[in-house]
C-alpha cells in the first residue's frame, strides 16, 4: 500500500490554489487585452562595398539578419531590382576582364544561381537599364543603348523572346508595366519643330499598337507610375520656366485628364531628384538640395503643393535614395550623416528614424523593398 507523505499533500494544495488565483487574475480582469499589433515585415536589398568592393546585400527591415547575396571582386554593379513576389532579385552588372559591356543579370532571393541574361554588342551595353518586374513575373521591361539610342526592350524573365518595343531613332526611358500586365508605358522624347517634345507612350509587350497619351510642352519628364486604380498614372514635369510639377492623370478610351500640382518655388528643376511614388500613389518622396544639404521630402499628389521636409541633414551631403515600403507606412533611404553611406529607415511622415547598418565603407546604397 503506498504512502501519501503529509508534505506533498501541502504543497500540492498550496500549488493548485496559487494556479486558481492566477487563474482568476488573469480571466476575471476588468481590463480587456491590448491586441498586439503586428509590425509590418518586409526584406531590403542593397549595394555595400564593405567587403572592399560593390556586392548585393539583404535584411530584415529592423536591420537584422544581413547577408551578402552577390560579391565578385571584378564586378561593378549598378542597379537591383526585386520581382514583386520576393523570389528573385535581377540586377545590372559588368564583371571585369570577362565582360566588356553592363549586362543584366538575375538570381534567387537567397543568392543563388546569378543568372546573365542578355549579351549586348553595344559598348554601354544594358547599362543603367531601369529593371522593372512585370506584375506576374514572367517579364522585365528595361532599356537599352544596344541599337545606338536608349530603346524600351521587353524579355522574359529567363532572358529568352526579347523584344525592342520601341525601335526608333528617338530617345525612350523610364519604362513601367501597366496593371493588366499586357504592356509597357514610357517616356519618349522627340524633336518638334527644333525643340525637345516629352510624351508618354504605351506598347504592348510585343511592340505593337503604340499610342500617345498627350500631356502638352515639356522641358522633361520623369517617373511615370500607374496608381493601383488601373485607369490613373502620375508623373513628374518640368515645364518650360523650370516649374516642377506633380501630374495626375486619368486615362480613358478618347478622353485624357491631367491635372498638375506645382512645387514651392524653392524646389526648382535642378533640386529635385530620386523621386519615389508611395504604393497608392498618394504621395510623392523626392531629394532636394535647396536649403544646402540633400534632404527626402514628400508632397501629396492630390491637394498639396508645399513640399514637408521628413530629414534633417548637418552632415555631408545629406540624404538621398528613398524607397518605400510594400505598405507605404516606412521611408527607406541612404544617408552619409555618420562619415559613411548607411541606411536608415523612418515613418512616412519622418518619425522613428532609425539606422539600420554599421559598416565602415559601405559606399552608396541602393535600396530595393521585397514583402515576405
Amino acid at each position: 500500500m503506498s504512502v501519501v507523505r503529509p508534505c506533498t499533500v501541502v504543497v500540492t494544495a498550496i500549488a493548485i490554489a496559487l494556479l486558481l488565483t492566477v487563474m482568476c487574475l488573469v480571466s476575471c480582469s476588468d481590463k480587456p487585452t491590448e491586441p498586439s499589433v503586428p509590425k509590418p515585415s518586409y526584406k531590403i536589398a542593397f549595394l555595400s562595398n564593405r567587403e572592399g568592393d560593390p556586392g548585393i546585400f539583404s535584411m530584415n527591415n529592423d536591420g537584422t539578419d544581413q547577408k551578402c547575396l552577390f560579391f565578385d571582386s571584378s564586378a561593378d554593379i549598378r542597379f537591383l531590382s526585386w520581382s514583386r513576389d520576393g523570389s528573385r532579385i535581377a540586377f545590372n552588372c559588368i564583371r571585369w576582364p570577362h565582360e566588356d559591356t553592363y549586362e543584366i543579370y538575375v538570381m534567387r532571393a537567397d543568392g543563388a544561381f546569378p543568372t546573365r541574361l542578355t549579351y549586348s554588342t553595344f559598348f554601354m551595353g544594358e547599362l543603367e537599364v531601369a529593371l522593372v518586374w512585370s506584375p506576374d513575373g514572367a517579364k522585365l521591361a528595361f532599356q537599352s543603348w544596344r541599337d545606338g539610342n536608349i530603346d524600351i526592350h521587353v524579355m522574359d524573365a529567363d532572358g529568352s523572346d526579347r523584344t525592342n518595343v520601341t525601335h526608333d531613332t528617338t530617345n525612350n526611358y523610364d519604362p513601367v508595366w501597366r496593371p493588366d500586365g499586357l504592356g509597357v508605358t514610357f517616356v519618349s522624347a522627340r524633336y518638334d519643330g527644333g525643340s525637345i517634345r516629352y510624351d508618354l507612350y504605351f506598347a504592348n509587350a510585343d511592340g505593337t499598337v503604340r499610342e500617345q497619351a498627350a500631356v502638352g510642352v515639356l522641358d522633361s519628364m520623369s517617373e511615370p507610375f500607374w496608381f493601383p486604380v488601373g485607369s490613373t498614372f502620375g508623373y513628374l514635369g518640368i515645364g518650360q520656366h523650370s516649374d516642377v510639377s506633380v501630374f495626375v492623370c486619368t486615362i480613358t478610351p478618347g478622353l485624357e485628364s491631367c491635372t498638375g500640382i506645382s512645387f514651392s518655388t524653392s524646389h526648382t528643376a535642378g533640386h529635385v531628384t530620386y523621386p519615389a511614388w508611395s504604393p497608392d500613389g498618394s504621395t510623392l518622396a523626392f531629394v532636394s538640395n535647396a536649403e544646402g544639404r540633400k534632404n527626402i521630402y514628400i508632397l501629396k499628389t492630390r491637394d498639396d503643393n508645399s513640399p514637408k521636409r521628413l530629414t534633417n541633414s548637418l552632415t555631408g551631403e545629406g540624404a538621398f535614395t528613398p524607397v518605400w515600403s510594400p505598405d507605404g507606412a516606412e521611408i527607406v533611404f541612404a544617408a552619409d550623416w555618420t562619415g559613411n553611406s548607411e541606411i536608415y529607415v523612418m515613418n512616412a511622415n519622418g518619425t522613428n528614424l532609425r539606422r539600420l547598418t554599421t559598416s565602415s565603407g559601405s559606399g552608396v546604397p541602393v535600396c530595393a523593398i521585397s514583402e515576405y
